[in-house]
């Protein structure tokens, strides 16, 4: 059983305990039903529920860690491409370079142009590339 399905349970059984043991405190109006009310009721379902939404909320920021970990070694197999390639890639060359699928490389591509480490230009045959500046040749270089 996980730790989510137990902490679950645990807030359940809380809430369950809470119930009755406040129906008997306010049906018989004896104060002994307080203290099972407390330990048996109230601490299991504030101990449950903060174990079963905070996992929640840790597991979320796992999520986030891994998604921001992936998107950082596309963004390095990209740039890696990009240089091979002298500046200039389409999603088809990453693709091929790469793990990714073409779409998977496409909206990354498009991604680093919103942020604007790339540019996209159609060449003259209508096939879009996506431009490194950094990696093109130096005009220097080339005379």
């Amino acid at each position: 059983m996980s730790h989510r399905m137990k902490s679950r349970d645990e807030f359940i059984s809380g809430m369950m305990m809470t119930l009755a043991f406040s129906a008997l405190w306010l049906f018989t109006n004896a104060t002994f039903w307080v203290f099972p009310l407390v330990f048996a009721g109230l601490l299991p379902l504030v101990r449950g529920a903060v174990r079963f939404f905070g996992s929640s909320r840790a597991e979320q920021d796992r999520v986030k860690e891994l998604s921001d970990g992936r998107q950082a070694a596309v963004e390095r197999k990209i740039l890696t491409t990009a240089r091979s390639e002298g500046g200039r890639v389409t999603p088809a060359l990453v693709a091929l370079d790469t793990d990714l699928s073409i779409v998977e490389a496409d909206t990354a591509l498009q991604d680093m142009v919103k942020l604007g480490y790339a540019t996209m230009d159609i060449t003259d045959n209508g096939t879009v590339e996506y431009v490194f500046r950094e990696f093109l040749p130096r005009q220097d270089d080339q005379s």
